[in-house]
């Protein structure tokens, strides 16, 4: 059980330092399809569910700004 327990919590820290380190690879400027790439590249889920959770998560952590409907800028 405890093996099942650090493995979720390994799963919960990667998820997030990887959503952190994508943003630092992405443009000031970028398209929400360059995230998809992005993700596609590093072999994360590109659901549509999955890249609004990202956006959700970094616009809620004040770390971007939508500046038009699939345009998003680095704060």
């Amino acid at each position: 059980m405890e093996q099942e327990l650090t493995g979720a919590l390994d799963i919960i820290s990667g998820e997030r330092g990887s959503a952190s380190s994508l943003l630092a690879l992405l443009p000031q400027e970028f398209a929400t399809a360059d995230l998809i790439k992005l993700r596609a590249r590093k072999g994360q889920s590109v659901k549509g569910s999955a890249i609004s959770m990202v956006l959700n998560r970094w616009r809620n952590n004040h770390r971007i700004e939508k500046i038009a409907e699939t345009k998003w800028r680095k704060l």
